[in-house]
């Protein structure tokens, strides 16, 4: 009987790190999300189940802008994302939520926002990153 989600490939921003850039949103390692019964064992066979698992962020700090989307299990039961993208405020943490009826839900490991570009600096509380003014040194932080 289906108990909770699981967090099968863990989404991340880059292909080696879990920095949001706010240029490029889309995530470059998508999530998927698996069901697992009271004792932790995959359940391949959703045919009679009704399940649609959807996603939802849960923040460290308010600001991030995350595409609602939901999928319906493949043939071997899992969930594949493939279009999650983020923006958040720079120098902040989020954590994705995966939630269906019936199950108890499942986080992603943090997501950090990445600096702006070195020739750019982050404008604090937003999203944007702004072009260095003039002569001015910039190194990318808020």
């Amino acid at each position: 009987e289906p108990h909770q989600l699981y967090v099968v490939r863990q989404p991340t921003a880059e292909p080696n790190a879990s920095l949001i850039i706010n240029t490029a949103p889309l995530l470059a390692v998508q999530p998927t999300v698996d069901v697992r019964d009271i004792a932790g064992n995959y359940i391949t066979d959703l045919n009679s189940k009704d399940l649609v698992v959807r996603i939802v962020f849960a923040t460290f700090f308010n600001g991030v802008e995350l595409a609602n989307q939901s999928v319906l299990a493949s043939q071997d039961g899992r969930f594949e994302f493939t279009q999650v993208s983020m923006r958040g405020f720079h120098g902040s943490q989020y954590q994705i939520e995966f939630s269906a009826d019936g199950v108890l839900p499942a986080q992603s490991d943090a997501l950090a926002v990445g600096p702006c570009e070195s020739n750019q600096f982050g404008v604090v509380g937003t999203t944007e990153c702004r072009q260095c003014p003039g002569p001015g040194a910039c190194n990318g932080s808020t």
